[in-house]
């Protein structure tokens, strides 16, 4: 921000001036404007005295003001602006554009707010609770929008924002993206819960492991084959909040070197599977406690190596998030007749002995199935899980 350059007999707005300013900065260009308005008045104190009365109340937003005080006195001095300087238009203007930045601000947070009502597994009690609060959020903008001052407009901004802040269970704006750098097969006795009965399910795991699936995606992370993002956005905190926004996304690299991909900083490109938003199109809501989440998304898009999901297959993802890693298991349905060609495929590839094996193996999947997915009430899928651990990384959009 340009020092203030008022007359120097004006010590108290001096004063005022030296505090720190608000910390959006829509304010900026509204200082710049009354001081060029103080210096086309070269001795003028009625102009002086005006200009240093809104540039001192600015100037005790400290750092740190909430959003909505600062926006209470922004329209205190957008009024003062308009009543003592009417005829200045650049001024005049700049204050419109403040207010119109207000706008925005107040607006996208509104928008984040519709968002997150519309995410799959939002409580009925929160989804109302929000909608409530975006009703209220619609009524104070109509109200805004229909100011004939900018005054009028950032004032009515204010209350708007007022309820974008307590809207309970509301979104928050910090966003963390972390790319999958180890999966391996757990045990049959670990897995995630995908049948409701409160035991972790995993009965593909035995097979997996002899198939070499663990072996297969380790190749595929170190080559950079596969690349495996996670996504959570409208974050608040990772120690408790209670709606945010997870999506699973694949990627490529963009440097061609896989040796820097798990170094916490890589840039992964994605040219598809995201929204307008910038966030994957796979998505749903959950909440965080001690880092702690569990989500379901659709998995049927991901290209896993060794493992092809039917259109509409459920992943469960129950994990422990941080800005510095995001670690937990996969918990997935596989279809009995997609594991019993995935054995006669790999089997016909491997020396008679092996292939034995393989084939004894076979003989246990009826005992293995124990998922219904399509509620026929027979089960027809085999649980699998896979643990991963991840590290931060960043999301290029082409």
């Amino acid at each position: 921000m340009n020092a203030l350059r008022l007359p120097s007999g004006l010590l108290a707005v001096l004063l005022c001036a030296a505090l720190a300013f608000p910390l959006t900065g829509f304010l900026d260009p509204v200082e710049d404007a009354l001081q060029d308005v103080v210096d086309a008045h070269p001795g003028d104190e009625a102009v002086a005295k005006a200009a240093g009365k809104c540039l001192a109340a600015l100037a005790l937003l400290a750092e740190g003001t909430p959003l909505t005080t600062e926006m209470k006195a922004a329209a205190k001095v957008a009024k003062s602006i308009e009543k003592s300087f009417p005829a200045e238009a650049a001024l005049l203007a700049a204050l419109a554009d403040a207010a119109a930045d207000y706008r925005d601000g107040v607006g996208a947070a509104r928008d984040r707010l519709a968002g997150a009502i519309a995410l799959p597994n939002v409580t009925a009690k929160t989804r109302a609770a929000l909608q409530k609060t975006l009703g209220k959020i619609d009524t104070a903008l109509l109200a805004a929008d229909a100011a004939a001052t900018s005054a009028g407009r950032i004032k009515g901004l204010g209350k708007a924002a007022k309820y974008v802040l307590i809207a309970p269970g509301g979104p928050g704006e910090s966003t963390a993206t972390w790319v999958v750098d180890s999966l391996a097969v757990p045990p049959s006795t670990e897995g995630v819960d995908l049948d409701g009965d409160g035991t972790p399910d995993n009965n593909l795991g035995t097979l997996l492991t002899a198939m070499g699936l663990g072996t297969t995606l380790s190749d595929a992370l170190a080559s950079g084959e596969l690349v495996l993002l996670i996504r959570m956005w409208w974050i608040n905190s990772f120690a408790s909040d209670p709606l945010v926004a997870t999506g699973i996304v694949n990627g490529e690299d963009t440097d061609g070197n896989p040796a820097d991909n798990f170094g916490g900083s890589e840039t992964f490109l994605v040219a598809s599977g995201l929204e307008p938003d910038g966030n994957p199109t796979v998505r749903t809501g959950t909440s965080l406690a001690a880092g702690r989440y569990e989500v379901a998304l659709d998995a049927s898009t991901l290209a896993l190596p060794g493992i092809v999901l039917p259109p509409g297959t459920l992943m469960r993802i129950a994990g422990t998030a941080s800005a510095a890693a995001n670690a937990g298991v996969l918990g997935f349905p596989v279809p009995a007749s997609t594991v019993t060609a995935a054995i006669d495929a790999l089997a016909a590839t491997l020396p008679p002995e092996q292939a034995l094996l393989l084939n004894l193996l076979k003989l246990s999947l009826p005992t293995l199935t124990d998922l219904d997915t399509d509620g026929d009430g027979t089960a027809d899928a085999i649980s699998a899980a896979l643990e991963f651990t991840s590290v931060p990384a960043t999301i290029s959009i082409p």
